[in-house]
């Protein structure tokens, strides 16, 4: 639809002093420039696609924003499948697995400290020689635990190497 200032202000809710601002500073699309002290004619389609423009990029959210995050978010994406190709990195499911079977494995480790350490204990009264007797064995626990561990961390990083990642990639 085709109207003057006038009509355009009391569409959009502006003065015409503000489309006047509009027009010289930021670019509002006129029809046709009557000149000074005439009456211009303004494209209501195209000035309200001048004013979706102007408000996305107000927010950041131009066009070339929208294709420059796109583009972020699908670099992002590959980078994320290549990293975990190489095993550089685990699902949240395989950390969780992982620590399930750790936890499993400290869980057995000391509950068989009783049943090791009960033997040992059963003929003993002297305080220290108790306290020796489950600190070794609390010790015994904590160095298998650590070897396990040691063995776990040594394969994985076999495994990434063998897959060709650095660590300083």
């Amino acid at each position: 639809m085709i109207v003057n200032k006038r009509e355009l202000a009391g569409i959009l809710g502006r003065s015409e002093r503000t489309l006047t601002t509009w027009q010289e500073k930021e670019g509002l699309p006129i029809l046709l420039d009557a000149g000074r002290g005439g009456e211009n004619q303004y494209d209501t389609a195209a000035v309200i696609e001048w004013m979706i423009a102007r408000a996305m990029a107000a927010h950041g959210s131009t066009t070339e924003t929208q294709r420059h995050r796109l583009l972020k978010n699908k670099a992002d994406l590959a980078e994320i499948e290549y990293l975990e190709k190489i095993h550089a990195l685990v699902s949240s499911a395989d950390v969780c697995t992982a620590v399930y079977s750790i936890i499993r494995e400290i869980k057995q480790q000391y509950e068989s400290i009783a049943s090791r350490a009960s033997t040992a204990l059963a003929g003993e009264s002297d305080p220290n020689r108790c306290f020796f007797l489950l600190n070794r064995e609390l010790r015994s626990v904590s160095d298998s635990l650590h070897k396990k561990f040691d063995e776990y961390s040594k394969k994985e990083l076999t495994v990434i190497q063998e897959e060709g990642f650095s660590h300083g990639n």
